[in-house]
């Protein structure tokens, strides 16, 4: 299953609080609610296009780290996905959304 994780909290009520971006951020938490409901672990994965028809798939795997709180779970996600954007930012789909990342 994928859940875009890159997307600011709709309701104060469901935000997960996480450093992302140079601050801290409010965050939509569904990837740690589902994967809770399901004892599953998070993960995270970006998809870089290296050339025509050359892909790449890097991956952050959390092992068997089931945090009980959001922001736990959460944090190593968004370091590794901060990286990521960080060394390439123009290929950042969502980039127009930072403008809506309230910070904490």
């Amino acid at each position: 299953m994928v859940i875009l994780a890159d997307l600011p909290a709709t309701s104060r009520k469901t935000e997960v609080i996480v450093p992302f971006l140079g601050g801290t951020r409010r965050m939509a938490p569904g990837a740690w609610r589902i994967a809770k409901k399901t004892d599953s672990v998070i993960g995270a994965f970006v998809c870089l296009h290296d050339a025509p028809g050359d892909y790449r798939v890097l991956c952050y795997l959390a092992g068997d780290k089931r945090p009980a709180d959001p922001a736990g779970a959460m944090t190593p996600i968004y370091k590794f996905l901060d990286q990521q954007i960080r060394l390439h930012p123009e290929r950042w789909w969502a980039s127009e959304l930072l403008l809506q990342y309230e910070s904490a």
